[in-house]
């Protein structure tokens, strides 16, 4: 990236938040950077909308409500960037607006659209909604404080991971999916109560490892392509599955009614119950020592 030159510092949303904008590499291009430190917010809503590019999500230093750093062409894209607040309720819209999204227009193959980088406090509660169209996405939301998670996703390379637990209680985490290249790590950090994942074409790998607390429920869905599940050994684990033309590999499992438990059930201490749906492809459910 060529040194910035800034052309415009503007106050956004109070006197904790900086808003910056300017051209990056002609007129072209645009960089946006946007910080707010911790207030007396109970909660936080954070939408993210980002039509095509690199996107990256990672835990904010300590004090730091969000920061943002959006780079676009503002000649093709329209930023999103708002705050407000309801009480004591924080609400942050950020990204590119995908109403507008050309991918024709860009000849250039090796420069993304746009790069998003955003990250989210440790301190407050957050309900978290994340739509990407287009874009190579590596998400690490280890030790935010999720409450629920939304991320819907199209023709898409996703990394999603949770490298430290969840400091709260997560009530649903849901993912939809695309045609797309899909991977979520660890899981068990994300200390969901439910987990609801739907995916149309692609290699699917969800690995359910991590520090567990409590109970579970997950359901899955794919349409074409290959699942893989990798499930701690510790966790007691109940399968139901509908599968149409795809191969079902598992070890550590005696077959019920209806489905497949493990050895475990009866005396693990957390359990996660796996309702599986899958048309045409392959699934394997692997138990991690």
């Amino acid at each position: 990236m060529p040194s910035l030159r800034w052309v415009n510092t503007i106050a956004w949303a109070g006197a904790l938040s900086l808003f910056l904008a300017s051209p990056v590499m002609g007129q072209e291009w645009m960089e946006m950077r946007s910080i707010r430190q911790v207030g007396d917010e109970s909660a936080l809503d954070v939408e993210v909308e980002f039509a095509a590019g690199e996107m990256s999500l990672r835990p904010a230093s300590s004090g730091d409500l969000y920061a943002v750093e959006l780079v676009y062409d503002a000649d093709s894209f329209e930023p999103l960037r708002e705050w407000r607040r309801e009480n004591e309720v924080g609400f942050l819209k950020v990204g590119i607006d995908t109403d507008h999204l050309n991918l024709g227009e860009w000849k250039d193959l090796d420069r993304a659209p746009a790069r998003l980088e955003l990250e989210l406090g440790t301190e407050v509660p957050t309900a978290l909604q994340i739509m990407v169209g287009a874009a190579e996405s590596d998400l690490d939301l280890g030790g935010v404080p999720l409450t629920e998670l939304t991320l819907h996703t199209g023709a898409s390379e996703t990394k999603l991971r949770f490298e430290k637990p969840n400091p709260v209680r997560m009530e649903r985490m849901e993912l939809r999916v695309g045609a797309a290249d899909f991977q979520v790590v660890q899981l068990g950090n994300a200390r969901f109560d439910s987990f609801d994942f739907a995916g149309g074409v692609g290699d699917v790998m969800l690995d359910f490892t991590g520090d567990w607390e409590g109970d579970a429920t997950a359901r899955i869905k794919l349409t074409l392509g290959s699942l893989t599940l990798r499930i701690p050994a510790d966790i007691g684990v109940k399968i139901t599955k509908s599968t149409v033309l795809t191969s079902f590999e598992t070890s550590g499992f005696q077959k019920i009614d209806g489905g497949y438990e493990s050895e475990n059930w009866d005396d693990a201490s957390e359990h996660l119950e796996l309702h599986i749906d899958t048309k045409f492809g392959s699934v394997e459910v692997e138990r991690v020592y």
